[in-house]
């Protein structure tokens, strides 16, 4: 085999890569617009109460649920789903660069979740716009 053609290869492997690459970023940015023109979504990050890093990533308020998306994954599915009975808003604070931060309980587990004022009136809203609760009746 000449000097040539495993010059070709190396090309051609180099080629594929960044190909693969490519696609893999152009997926990317098409499941994020995707998920940030569905009705209901709002940008956030997530974290454990008083944990260090933070999680990117798009929040879907729909009509029974909460569904996380990462900005990190390739998956077309949430990474997260919190159902609207077990989800509470404990408090929320004004954090730096014009960001609040809500902290919530869902299921007995603390999180803060960081967004803009107006994605957190969006969740209020959400919260706040679910059917009662059915009462019970005896006969």
């Amino acid at each position: 085999m000449s000097s040539q053609d495993v010059d070709t290869r190396i090309i051609l492997v180099l080629l594929l890569v960044l190909l693969l690459a490519l696609c893999a970023v152009g997926w990317c940015a098409l499941r994020l617009t995707i998920l940030l023109r569905r009705p209901g979504s709002l940008q956030c990050s997530v974290r454990a109460k008083n944990a260090r890093g933070w999680r990117t990533g798009v929040l879907i308020l729909g009509p029974r649920a909460l569904e996380w998306f990462s900005t990190r994954s390739f998956l077309p599915v949430p990474q997260r789903v919190f159902q609207r009975a077990g989800f509470h808003i404990v408090g929320h604070k004004l954090a730096r660069n014009d960001l609040t931060v809500a902290h919530v309980e869902y299921l007995g587990e603390a999180l803060d979740i960081a967004m803009s004022p107006q994605s957190f009136a969006g969740l209020v809203s959400w919260i706040d716009s679910a059917p009662p609760a059915e009462e019970p009746t005896y006969i």
